[in-house]
Formats: structure tokens, C-alpha cells, sequence
């Protein structure tokens, strides 16, 4: 996305991560790109570079990303903090209406950790990003969270499998959070990535997002 604006004519534009080979990734990318775009590793949650900018991206798994609901409080907390009044910010969550209309697995962890431990992994992630096939993930009762085995090769083909637990939301819930930290959410929809324009039912299949587009008041 920040190499992308770049190529548009917009100025300023700095991407950020905490992953410091993602962001070797990025800057590698850019160059090859010929794009004056700027990446720093920095954990979303405290970041403050000292001025505003006048728009913010923050899409798909990154709020939600963190089991404590005040570490993506947190997130929303910091794009206020870096918005400029008047700007605007594009953030999207994960849809947990679609999540749970298609859910095989609803168990409580703390009264049956074996349907944990009986999840089948899956490479998803790591080959697609669809996170959404019903037979790799499991809502915990006991906290919401939507778990999953993944499993990951690396450049040097070590293998590894991780536990990974996100939260997703409902419309209701994230503009919610997000009003309670004093933006105002002047448009929100059910959405597919690539195709943001169309609004999709709540169910939807291709739903796998909930976008909202934000204002610092």
C-alpha cells in the first residue's frame, strides 16, 4: 500500500512494522519500485514519529492481531494520536459475523482442551492469507478468540507450527471502540479485499473484512 500511494504522487509516505526483515522486505521492494516511500520498524501500538499525517491505513489483521482487547485499543489509540484533525484513516478488521455463521468449531478450551489439541494444522496463511476455512479454526467460548494451527516453511525450509489466536469483530463492536476513542466513523461496510466499493451482506462469503473509513474530529 505505501509503495503504491508513492507511484500515485502522494508525499511523506512511511510504512511501518515491527518486523525488521519485513520491513527489509519493503524497503527492498521500494527501491526496485524507484519509490520515495520510507520504512521504519516500530510497533504500531506506541508509535509517535512527533507530526500528523493527514491519512492512515490500517487493514485486515492488525487490529485484532492481539489477544488483550487493550493492546488494539491501543492501535486505535495511536491512529488518533498521528492523524491530523480533519484526516482521515482506513482501517479494517476481520468479520467475525461471517466467522461465526461458517464456524464448525465452537468449544470452551478451559472445559475440553482436547478439541484444541484434535484442530488440524493448515499451511493457510503462509500460502493464501484465507483465514476463514472453517475446518482450521475453533471460537473459544471462554474469551472469543479464534484459534488456529499454522504452519509456516521459511527461506531455509525450517519448518515450523504455530498456535495463533486473533479477534474479530463485529460492525457493532468495532465502531464501537472506535467511537469510544473519539473518532468518528463516517462510513462502514461489509467488504471483499480488492473490491472495496462493493458492500456485501454480513454473511456474505466474500465478507471477510469490515471496513470502516474514519475522521479525527
Amino acid at each position: 500500500h505505501s509503495i503504491t500511494m508513492s507511484r500515485k504522487g502522494y508525499s511523506n509516505v512511511i510504512g511501518i512494522d515491527f518486523s525488521e526483515s519485513n520491513i527489509e522486505k519493503a524497503k527492498r521492494s521500494a527501491n526496485e519500485s524507484q519509490c520515495f516511500t520510507t520504512f521504519i520498524t516500530a510497533d504500531a501500538r506506541k508509535f509517535n514519529i512527533g507530526y500528523k499525517f493527514d491519512c492512515i491505513l490500517c487493514l485486515y489483521d492488525v487490529i485484532g492481531s492481539f489477544r488483550q482487547e487493550e493492546d488494539n485499543v491501543r492501535l486505535i489509540r495511536s491512529i488518533k494520536r498521528n492523524l491530523k484533525k480533519g484526516g482521515y484513516a482506513i482501517i479494517s478488521v476481520m468479520n467475525m459475523e461471517l466467522t461465526e455463521s461458517i464456524a464448525l468449531h465452537h468449544e470452551s478450551i478451559s472445559k475440553n482442551p482436547d478439541a484444541l489439541l484434535k484442530l488440524p494444522p493448515s499451511d493457510t496463511m503462509q500460502a493464501s492469507g484465507n483465514v476463514f476455512k472453517p475446518e482450521y479454526y475453533l471460537i473459544n467460548k471462554d474469551d472469543g478468540l479464534v484459534y488456529r494451527k499454522e504452519q509456516f516453511t521459511s527461506d531455509n525450509d525450517m519448518f515450523a507450527e504455530y498456535l495463533v489466536a486473533d479477534r474479530r469483530y463485529k460492525k457493532d463492536e468495532i465502531i464501537t471502540l472506535v467511537e469510544a476513542e473519539g473518532l468518528k466513523v463516517e462510513e462502514s461496510r461489509y467488504v471483499q479485499a480488492g473490491h472495496w466499493d462493493t458492500a456485501l451482506s454480513s454473511t456474505d462469503a466474500k465478507a471477510k473484512e469490515i471496513l470502516l473509513i474514519i475522521r479525527n474530529v
